[in-house]
């Protein structure tokens, strides 16, 4: 039988759980930033009806873990994720290949700049995605970025008539493959062409890049799971923030 004391010490740790779990989901989040300093273990008592003793247990997990770190007169931070070299892999080879996937593997937070959306018309899109030559085409051109760095520039087109909704969907935020998922026309597959190039000065300024550094071009036509080309797009990536795997494991 167990005694009061040990009944108490099991409250005691569920309730940290819980604080953990909390805070935890509002890291992933992003409701608390990477860098950001987080409230006093006074007012995350308060707030969460627990006591300063059970939030000092559950900063030790979270700390344990990887996700806070704390500083003796200073406070307790959101750690700031070191992005290191991000695995860049064939798409082909690793369908979950995208850039806020990428990111977000490494403990890293992901978010886009856009540059311009809209609806455009030209045979040279509605070519690579195989439409009709007056068939619109829905651009999305955006600065990707890992812990707010520019990491890829990536030019993407895709056929306007399968994402009716799309121009109403915030891509600074949002992930683009999740919200073709959702549409049940996610990329499976891919033709990729992979070279390392120079680019010009405009580009250079977006990705913040100094001059004559060098990129990974990628130039690739997804298709759905009905073999339908639902995207091409161009992408531009630090040779510097990535490391090119070709092993098709």
């Amino acid at each position: 039988m167990k005694s009061t004391s040990d009944e108490i010490k099991e409250k005691k740790k569920a309730t940290a759980s819980e604080v953990v779990c909390q805070i935890r989901s509002q890291i992933k989040g992003g409701i608390w930033r990477p860098g950001e300093k987080l409230p006093s273990e006074r007012y995350l008592a308060s707030k969460y009806g627990t006591t300063r003793a059970t939030v000092q247990y559950a900063f030790q997990k979270l700390a344990k873990d990887g996700l806070i770190v704390r500083s003796h007169g200073a406070g307790t931070f959101v750690k700031e994720a070191d992005l290191g070299r991000l695995e860049f892999r064939r798409l082909t080879d690793h369908i979950d290949g995208g850039i806020t996937s990428l990111v977000e593997r490494v403990g890293g937070v992901a978010s886009s700049i856009v540059l311009t959306k809209g609806i455009i018309t030209g045979s040279f899109f509605t070519h690579k995605l195989q439409l009709e030559e007056d068939a619109p085409v829905y651009a999305l051109h955006r600065v990707r970025c890992g812990n707010g760095i520019p990491v890829a520039l990536e030019y993407t087109y895709v056929p306007a008539e399968l994402f009716e909704d799309i121009d109403t969907v915030d891509f600074a935020a949002n992930s683009l493959y999740q919200y073709m998922d959702s549409k049940n026309h996610m990329p499976v597959r891919f033709n990729e062409i992979i070279q390392i190039v120079e680019i010009i000065e405009r580009e250079r300024t977006y990705m913040a890049l100094p001059e004559n550094v060098p990129v990974y071009s990628c130039k690739f036509i997804g298709f759905d799971k009905d073999n339908r080309v639902v995207e091409y797009t161009e992408m531009f990536a630090r040779c510097d923030m990535f490391e090119l795997n070709l092993d098709s494991r």
